[in-house]
């Protein structure tokens, strides 16, 4: 008598169908948010990076002292936010 066996396509497949069943559970039960949560806190925000590119132009700023001041309260970032309004604050010598 033969013994029933599973072939490795029929494995295979099962494995493939319960991947999907349980991303298809975590996405209605709303935790697949938590899941690839990790991956989004990776990149800087957007207040950071303004932080870090008005650190830069004070610096930049800073190395004529005539027109530090002048320069400093005249940088806006590419989203429209000025430097002055961030937390950087530059003290021009």
């Amino acid at each position: 008598m033969k013994k029933a066996q599973i072939s490795f396509n029929m494995i295979i497949l099962l494995i493939l169908a319960l991947t999907v069943l349980v991303l298809v559970l975590l996405f209605v039960t709303g935790n697949l948010s938590k899941l690839f949560s990790g991956i989004e806190s990776a990149s800087p925000s957007e207040e950071e990076t303004n932080i870090k590119l008005c650190s830069i132009k004070c610096t930049q700023a800073k190395a004529d002292p005539s027109t530090c001041l002048a320069v400093w309260n005249n940088v806006t970032l590419a989203d429209g936010t000025k430097c002055t309004d961030t937390i950087v604050n530059c003290e021009c010598p």
